[in-house]
């Protein structure tokens, strides 16, 4: 067999007739609506690294730093940005962390700075593509340490199964 000799495939890489393909209603057909679709599955909450504040260490298994999925990523995001000031550090944008020009931070604390506290931590969370909501806010200043101290529950959107999810978090420590 020579090179120039074509080769028997079985079959056509071209329609075997041009008139069977017509471009006009090929291109309708892919611009068309597509009635059926499904809503866009929730993004994921990912994977990220266990990290202990306590100690500022990430938690290890082994040689590598433990991995969390998916709600458990969610938990140390949000204790993250809860300790993180806005605009400190180039690696996160300028909407994430605790706004820290509001004049409640760094103040001794008084049940009149709840509302705002309140506002800034929401501020903050709602950053996130899947929080939803942040309820049952409280907050207190603990006298010998003077940090300032935030119990909330964070609502998720809606899951596969359809229904939003909460997470209960007490005693997050603002800006530590």
């Amino acid at each position: 067999m020579s090179t120039s000799d074509p080769v028997d495939t079985d079959f056509d890489l071209l329609p075997p007739d041009p008139a069977l393909v017509n471009p006009d209603l090929a291109l309708d057909a892919a611009l068309a609506p597509v009635d059926d679709m499904q809503p866009d599955a929730p993004i994921p909450f990912g994977k990220s690294w266990q990290f202990d504040f306590i100690t500022g260490q990430f938690v290890r298994r082994g040689s590598l730093p433990a991995e969390t999925y998916e709600l458990d990523t969610l938990v140390v995001w949000v204790e993250k940005t809860l300790r993180t000031a806005a605009y400190t550090y180039p690696i996160y944008t300028d909407s994430y962390g605790i706004d820290t020009s509001e004049p409640i931070i760094g103040e001794t604390w008084s049940d009149e700075m709840l509302g705002p506290l309140q506002d800034v931590v929401t501020e903050a969370l709602l950053t996130h593509d899947r929080i939803t909501d942040v309820t049952d806010f409280s907050a207190y200043q603990d006298p010998f340490d003077e940090i300032l101290y935030a119990s909330f529950t964070v609502v998720t959107d809606a899951t596969t199964t359809g229904q939003a999810q909460t997470l209960d978090f007490n005693n997050v420590p603002i800006l530590q």
